[in-house]
This record gives C-alpha cells, sequence and structure tokens, in this order.
C-alpha cells in the first residue's frame, strides 16, 4: 500500500513498515540506529502534528527475510528523535500489522510512543478524525483541516479551508484558515460553524450558510416569544442555520434567573416570625415590608438531572417558569451577563438549560466563549434602515 492510495487511516495510530530511502538510511546511520545500513524499512507510527501535518514516528530500522518475508526489527534509539512528514512516504510501499501485533509492539517501543501523547488533540478532534464521511473534504497530510462550501443568497459558492476545533451538536465549530475572495462578513482567522450535507449521489460535502438571519429589535425580543419560536423550530429541525438562529437570538436576549434568597441569621429569624405571626395564612403577608438589616444575597438555582448532571436555568420569560418559578426570586438579566455566572459557578454546572419544563434548549459551556464571539443581531430602532 502507499499513503497516496490509501490516505491517513491505515497510518493514524497505527504500527506500519515503510521502505528505506537513502536518505532515511543516511541520517539513521549518523545517528547510530541499530541495524539501519542493511535495513530495507523502517517501523513507524502515524500521529497528528496539527501544525506540522500528519507525521510518522520512526520507532526502528527493521528488514524483512527473503525466506519467510517475515519482518525483524532492530532496537529504537532513545536517544533521539526520528520523523517523516505524510508527504515524504506519500508513493513509498509501506506494510500495515494488524491488532494482534500492536500490543507487542507498544512494549518495545512505548518510550518513543510515550512522547507523542502531547500530540492526540481534543476529545472532538480525535472524534472528527473517526468520521469517514469527512475525508473526501480533508487536507491529505493537514486532516483537521476541511474544505467547506461558504453559501450566501445572489452569491457563488465559494471552498474555503476551516480547521476543525469543535463539534457541537451535530455541527462542526472551525478556524477559517484563508481570506474569502467574496464578502461574506467572513475573514481569515475567523470562528465559524458549518454542517455535513449528502448529495443526491450519497457524497458529502461541508458547507457553511452565511446567510444572515432577519434582525429584531429590542422590543421584538423582549416578550421572549421570538425565542422560543426558533427554540422550538431548532429542536424539531436540528440544521446549523437553525442552531445558529437560536444562538444569534440568544445572544441579545434577557433572560430569567431563578434565585434563592440567603439572608443572614437574624434577618432569617425575623421573616420566619412574620410567617408565624400570620398563622398560616400567607395571603395576609401581601403588601408587608420588612427591612433587612444584613446583606441579602440572590443564589442562581441549579438543576439536576437523573443522570446527576448539573445545568444552570434560565427562562425566556418569568411566565415560561411555571409552577417551579413560585419557589424562587427572579431576576431579569442579559444572557452575556449570565454566560459569566454560569460559568464560575462553584457547583460546576455542564451549560445553561433554557426553559427547562417546557421546550428546553441546552447550550453547553463549550459554546459560551462562541456566543461571547458573536456579533448583535439587534436592528437599531432609530435606524430602519441597517
Amino acid at each position: 500500500m502507499k499513503y497516496s492510495e490509501v490516505g491517513f487511516r491505515a497510518f493514524y495510530h497505527h504500527f506500519c513498515c515503510v521502505e528505506m530511502t537513502d536518505e532515511m538510511r543516511e541520517i539513521m546511520v549518523k545517528d547510530k540506529w541499530s541495524g539501519a545500513k542493511s535495513a530495507q524499512f523502517v517501523l513507524v507510527y502515524g500521529y497528528m502534528d496539527k501544525v506540522a501535518g500528519f507525521t510518522l514516528e520512526v520507532l526502528g530500522a527493521c528488514r524483512q527475510n527473503p525466506t519467510d518475508h517475515l519482518f525483524v526489527f532492530k532496537e529504537p534509539n532513545n536517544d533521539v528523535r526520528y520523523f517523516l512528514r505524510a508527504e515524504v512516504i506519500n508513493d513509498l510501499e509501506a506494510y500495515y500489522f494488524e491488532e494482534s501485533k500492536r500490543t507487542k509492539y507498544r512494549e518495545k517501543y512505548a518510550h518513543k510512543l510515550e512522547v507523542l501523547e502531547k500530540y492526540k488533540g481534543s476529545n472532538a478532534l480525535q472524534q472528527s478524525r473517526n468520521l469517514g464521511f469527512l475525508d473526501a473534504s480533508r487536507h491529505p497530510y493537514y486532516i483537521d483541516d476541511v474544505e467547506v462550501y461558504f453559501t450566501k443568497e445572489n452569491m457563488n459558492p465559494e471552498k474555503c479551508w476551516v480547521r476543525i476545533m469543535d463539534i457541537v451538536d451535530h455541527t462542526f465549530i472551525g478556524e477559517l484558515l484563508n481570506e474569502p475572495t467574496q464578502d461574506f462578513s467572513k475573514h481569515m482567522g475567523d470562528t465559524i460553524a458549518f454542517y455535513v450535507h449528502e448529495n443526491e449521489d450519497k457524497s458529502v460535502i461541508c458547507i457553511a450558510n452565511m446567510n444572515e438571519p432577519k434582525r429584531p429589535t429590542a422590543e421584538d425580543l423582549a416578550d421572549g416569544k421570538i425565542l422560543e419560536y426558533a427554540i422550538e423550530r431548532f429542536n424539531k429541525d436540528r440544521t446549523e442555520m437553525n442552531m445558529y438562529n437560536v444562538l444569534s437570538i440568544l445572544r441579545d436576549s434577557t433572560v430569567w434567573v431563578p434565585c434563592n434568597v440567603i439572608m443572614n441569621d437574624e434577618d432569617q429569624a425575623d421573616m420566619e416570625k412574620m410567617i408565624e405571626d400570620a398563622k398560616g395564612n400567607l395571603d395576609a403577608l401581601k403588601g408587608k415590608q420588612m427591612t433587612t438589616k444584613g446583606e441579602v444575597r440572590l443564589i442562581p438555582d441549579i438543576l439536576r438531572n437523573d443522570k446527576d448532571e448539573l445545568f444552570f436555568p434560565v427562562f425566556s420569560s418569568e411566565e415560561a417558569m411555571g409552577e417551579y418559578g413560585d419557589h424562587f426570586s427572579k431576576i431579569a438579566r442579559d444572557l452575556l451577563d449570565v454566560l459569566p455566572l454560569a460559568r464560575n459557578n462553584e457547583q460546576k454546572p455542564s451549560g445553561i438549560i433554557v426553559n427547562a419544563f417546557t421546550n428546553p434548549f441546552f447550550l453547553p459551556k463549550e459554546l459560551f466563549s462562541i456566543l461571547e464571539s458573536m456579533n448583535s443581531q439587534l436592528k437599531d430602532p432609530e435606524n430602519l434602515m441597517n
């Protein structure tokens, strides 16, 4: 097999033998690798260096017996590192070793493999490298870079290179690597969201929809109805565009946060006495005022599901809380002001849940920075041409 024929998968986190070139031999003999002078192959292990591209760590020299064609491996040189970039071995013959032999090799070359731990990348990146349907769009050597079609109304589709950073709810998040030739309001270095699309012939391409959603005013968003509709539409059809629409509305929305009131002991005692004096008639407390002597703190509530996952709840309106809201004080805050409250909460919730008891939308912590980097989509009511 050759890298040019099979791509990175046969080499990624696998042991392979690659035919030795004169240049390889010269380097390995100079660095005193065992058996390098008479070797026919080098044993390599493939990994991804996100800066330099797909790379093969050289583990040792090896030769093939002419009678039984079995490979004989020499000891590694643990004093030096030697690695090959994918383009160097692109058209060289290589042999792939099955799973049954890997444990033996991992033990023998453990010192060499330990060095590669730092190149693993995030869980999302490792997951994306396992997605075979992306292979047609990948760069042959920089396997985290994919070609993405930018689309926008009244403009021609344009292919751009995007480096995958994360995967959130079936949506890919990446960094734009080149400057588009058309005005998509995105520039090199910007973070974009894209998704995969299957064509009629079953081929798969990556698409970033650059059409801007209609721009509401702050007054349009005030009652939470637009946000609720956007969430409902996303929950029915989880496309990248519907996801982006929810995020853009959330970014500009005011949400309601349920909070527990925390008083000092003296104020708490005064409150309990007022309730006791009412003799169970809580309606009698309506209109009564109480002056606190100490600081009153409002602590946001945290929800826990049956899997012991924690969530920071917010609501599109006060009414959306339903009966749950009767047990809390409620404060209205801009969503952007709520993000640091959720991010720094000592209970470490996994993210924000919007309208948890009706038509919920989960905003994971990993998307907080994306939301904060988005521009406001609000229309200026004094400039309706905006």
